[in-house]
């Protein structure tokens, strides 16, 4: 045994082993000091984090207490006649929030000079005010003012209508074209920041004069600052692609987007036509939201592209559907205008012309109250239609038939009227 262990001993071999029971200890060790350094970091990391979150959620809570806070007191609704606010004749023992409290007959005249007969006045509130903006959510028929960098917040008493040359304040009445409202109130580095919502019956151009005490919206229709108006739609879009070919290589919200910009640019170019659109870009607007543009616009025309498919590869054309109950009684109704883009486009594509069709069940289509045309440009189910549907060429041809539909149109409805 002596003699077998001086053996390795003169051979080395123990100091070998020696040297990698050591390596390997070592290895262990700075594996365990990168563990220890880790655990230590990510620790350090969440401790961190939790106080972030912590702080966030003490900074929301506050903002909600905040917002609470703020006095956001509607009254009953009180219309006051003009000539009666003026005159100084309501029964100022009433116990409600008077009007002259916040108007006096004074500047009540003196605004009257300024102010239109469909105008929102909302109250300055008092101390210095870093400036104001104006935002429109139009699907929705909303106008949003906002007011930042204030001292003092605005409320719901701080916000007056004038309608039809009657002043109102507090929950709006049915008769005003004012639907709904509220205030949101928040603190920000720069002051506090107000923001007043409103929702109308339809889409108005909002114009902001300010004066000594209040600021002034001026709401105007679409229809009284533009003389012809289409809105245009493209089917489907973002999350809904519709209808696809080549295993969706090739998708109907793609072509109907490229359908809708060639003829945008076409009346914007050529014509005194005022152009919406319900998207421009690979997005979803809602069925609601695509009709409530159209309606509250109160446009002339409306269109919507779209490409058919079907199980039988063999079925092929163009296909116009329409709104049979829109305007039974007039000479160019939506009837009218299918049939007219529904030539036009089978020309220019020569595709079969499968006719028109009535479909109250569709959305966009049955809530419309002016000509409406909902096309079927061509079948992504069919070869040949494909192949159309596939070229630059014949979508811009395609885009200037329903171009030269659309003036025809107006040609019609003037003659008409």
């Amino acid at each position: 045994m002596w003699v077998y262990e001086k053996e390795l001993w003169k051979s080395g071999d123990i100091f070998v082993n020696e040297e990698k029971l050591l390596r390997r200890v070592a290895g262990y060790s700075f594996a365990v000091m990168l563990l220890v350094i880790g655990l230590s970091f990510a620790l350090r990391y969440k401790e961190e984090y939790n106080v972030v979150n912590q702080e966030r959620d003490a900074t929301q809570m506050e903002e909600r207490l905040y917002v609470e806070a703020t006095p956001t007191m509607i009254p009953e609704v009180t219309v006051y006649p003009v000539e009666s606010v003026v005159q100084d004749r309501h029964d100022a023992g009433e116990q409600v929030w008077e009007v002259w409290q916040m108007l006096s007959p004074e500047s009540m005249s003196a605004l009257l000079e300024k102010v239109s007969d469909r105008c929102v006045l909302i109250e300055k509130p008092s101390g210095s005010i870093a400036g104001w903006e104006i935002e429109e959510n139009l699907p929705y028929y909303q106008i949003t003012f906002k007011l930042y960098g204030a001292e003092e917040n605005l409320h719901a008493a701080s916000v007056l209508r004038m309608w039809n040359y009657s002043l109102f304040f507090g929950t709006p009445e049915e008769k005003e074209a004012l639907k709904d409202f509220s205030v949101l109130a928040y603190e920000t580095e720069e002051g506090i920041t107000s923001e007043v919502t409103m929702t109308f019956d339809k889409c108005y151009i909002p114009e902001v004069t300010e004066q000594e005490e209040y600021y002034l919206i001026h709401l105007k229709k679409y229809s009284e600052v533009y003389d012809k108006i289409v809105v245009l739609d493209a089917g489907h879009g973002g999350k809904d692609p519709g209808a696809g070919a080549e295993n969706y290589r090739v998708k109907e919200s793609q072509i109907a987007l490229k359908l809708l910009l060639y003829l945008k640019d076409l009346l914007e170019q050529n014509t005194d036509i005022t152009v919406f659109c319900t998207r421009t870009e690979d997005v979803y607007p809602t069925l609601e939201e695509r009709a409530n543009l159209a309606l509250g616009m109160e446009a002339d025309l409306f269109i919507s592209w779209h490409c058919n498919a079907a199980e039988s590869t063999k079925r092929s054309g163009t296909e116009m559907i329409y709104n049979a109950l829109q305007g039974q009684e007039d000479a160019f109704n939506s009837k009218s205008f299918a049939q007219l883009c529904l030539d036009k486009l089978t020309e220019a594509l020569e595709t079969k012309k499968r006719g028109l069709s009535d479909r109250q069940d569709l959305h966009i289509v049955r809530r419309a109250t002016m000509p409406v045309v909902l096309i079927e440009t061509a079948y992504l189910s069919n070869e040949k239609d494909l192949a159309i549907l596939k070229d630059e060429e014949k979508l811009q041809a395609a885009a200037y038939a329903i171009y030269e539909a659309v003036l025809t149109a107006y040609e019609r409805m003037e003659e008409n009227n």
